[in-house]
């Protein structure tokens, strides 16, 4: 990224509007003709929209009224909160999800057709209570390579590395800054499967996101709390299943082998062993024991 005087920055097609702080929430809009979706949409003035004449498409920058520290020593909370807002906007106005906001249509431009509003700069409460910030995640956890692309497929890898790792870490006495160094090397090699390779700066900016939120998040805890959650989950799930089984087939057991039961509904043949007997599919060891004494 080449660095220009402020003067000559202005003079450019695109510019960066956020640096060690937070000052825009920057939006953009692949949709043409999208300059008014905000007022349609129910949501608040952006303080500028940003237009290509071509095409109608638009960057909509939101300026807040406290910027937010975003250095390596930032607090992860204000952060987290921004994000979950911006996620939000994004997808209530159909935006880019993979658009970085390192660079944006620059307003001063005569390129671009720009909109200003006379209004002031909006708090994080504020643009809050404009849509549903429940169930939103900090970042976008699709593992489909194809639609994510290479920044989010690094990040979908680097994060279960980073799950893995994380308590070996914090158990050894480390510290944050080592573990950010960690998943930048696994990320420069994970990289290398990726042609083109996304750029350095790119791969610091994932290992830098990623391991302050595993680390803020990440307890043992926290660890022993989700796989407590896990295991619920999944007798949780089980249960169903085994309703399911029963509702359908009562004492009656299909005509197939417990290995094709259990692959039609994706179980384990172990667990399908101790159902049957419940269900009276087969009998019980003490009732083949006794039935074989009698016959003795």
């Amino acid at each position: 990224m080449q660095l220009y005087p402020k003067d000559v920055a202005l003079t450019h097609k695109y510019i960066q509007f956020n640096d060690l702080f937070i000052k825009f929430m920057v939006l953009d809009l692949d949709r043409e003709n999208s300059a008014m979706d905000w007022e349609l949409l129910g949501l608040p003035s952006p303080n500028i929209v940003v237009q290509n004449r071509l095409n109608g498409r638009c960057h909509y920058i939101y300026a807040l009224e406290v910027p937010i520290c975003n250095t390596k020593n930032a607090r992860f909370k204000p952060i987290s909160y921004f994000k979950k807002i911006q996620r939000a906007y994004i997808d209530k106005l159909g935006a880019d999800q993979h658009y970085v906001g390192v660079f944006t249509k620059n307003p001063n431009s005569n390129f671009w057709r720009t909109f200003v509003f006379n209004i002031p700069k909006y708090t994080l409460d504020y643009l809050a209570d404009f849509v549903d910030l429940s169930n939103k995640p900090v970042f976008y956890l699709n593992d489909n390579e194809d639609i994510e692309g290479r920044n989010c497929s690094l990040f979908n890898q680097i994060k279960k590395i980073g799950y893995r790792e994380v308590l070996k870490f914090k158990c050894s006495g480390k510290q944050l800054e080592q573990f950010n160094q960690y998943l930048l090397s696994s990320l420069e090699l994970l990289n290398q499967n990726h042609n083109p390779p996304l750029p350095y700066r790119e791969l610091k900016g994932i290992a830098r996101s990623s391991s302050r939120w595993i680390w803020e998040r990440f307890s043992e805890s926290s660890f022993q709390q989700i796989q407590s959650n896990r295991s619920r989950k999944r007798w949780e799930k089980q249960q169903i299943i085994k309703k399911e089984l029963f509702n359908q087939f009562g004492a009656n057991k299909p005509n197939m082998s417990l290995k094709q039961i259990a692959e039609q509904f994706s179980i384990s043949v172990s667990s399908l062993n101790r159902w049957s007997e419940e269900f009276g599919w087969v009998k019980s060891q003490n009732d083949l024991k006794s039935k074989y004494e009698k016959i003795v």
